[in-house]
């Protein structure tokens, strides 16, 4: 039930603006097995063992698009970025990563700090600020209340939190109110399993994806037995 209500907080209601920018959301190293293999390369920010999101924020009113993806690659932060800012009228804020430039040459404006230089913020831009804001928010209620997520259903948990940042100045009535209007129906148990969104076939056979991308329309699931419940 929990879960039929966050994918209506996850409802995509047209275009959003500005500010972008990624974290990794997973479990702290030093909470690791002594035997798990991956302490041996343990990283932060790329290339650490964690689940990459990449999150586009409405400076204005808050509004907010999640997606966990496979990298943080200049591809990936593009398909993430153009599938939710209108492209031809928009004002990009993020950091100074390449693949950022790259997607900013592109837009109606781009503006961006330096954080390997303690760059946070100059007379142009805030930065990151905002995004890393929410991000705060994510971390601290998934660790103070779920202490756990999967990856297969981690795209429900940040729906959820799009949807509390993006409603923050509406009332609970409203708030109430958007949530019914963006429910389209029941939402099967098995939709739970695969984050791609758009394997529906696979689907209702019932699977779960090898990795954590979230709406690429083609990469392979391993199947998933009912036995194996």
């Amino acid at each position: 039930m929990m879960h039929r209500v966050r994918s209506a907080m996850g409802e995509d209601n047209g275009p959003l603006f500005t500010v972008a920018d990624e974290t990794y959301i997973g479990g702290d190293p030093k909470n690791w097995h002594a035997s798990d293999p991956r302490k041996a390369n343990v990283k932060r920010g790329r290339g650490t063992h964690k689940t990459p999101v990449v999150s586009v924020i409405e400076s204005k009113t808050g509004r907010t698009h999640s997606r966990a993806v496979a990298d943080v690659t200049g591809r990936t932060l593009r398909k993430a970025i153009t599938d939710n800012v209108d492209m031809a009228f928009s004002t990009l804020h993020t950091h100074a990563l390449p693949a950022c430039l790259g997607i900013g040459a592109e837009m109606a404006g781009h503006f961006y700090v330096d954080h390997s230089a303690g760059e946070y913020g100059n007379d142009k831009t805030n930065g990151t600020n905002l995004a890393e804001c929410f991000f705060s928010q994510v971390k601290r209620s998934l660790d103070g209340t779920h202490h756990n997520v999967s990856r297969e259903h981690l795209h429900r948990y940040l729906g959820e939190f799009d949807f509390r940042f993006g409603t923050s100045k509406l009332t609970d009535a409203e708030r109430m109110a958007l949530l019914v209007e963006q429910a389209d129906g029941r939402l099967p148990y098995r939709a739970g399993w695969c984050v791609c969104g758009s394997l529906s076939r696979n689907r209702q056979q019932g699977h779960r994806c090898d990795r954590p991308i979230d709406r690429t329309p083609m990469h392979l699931c391993v199947p998933l037995s009912l036995s194996s419940l």
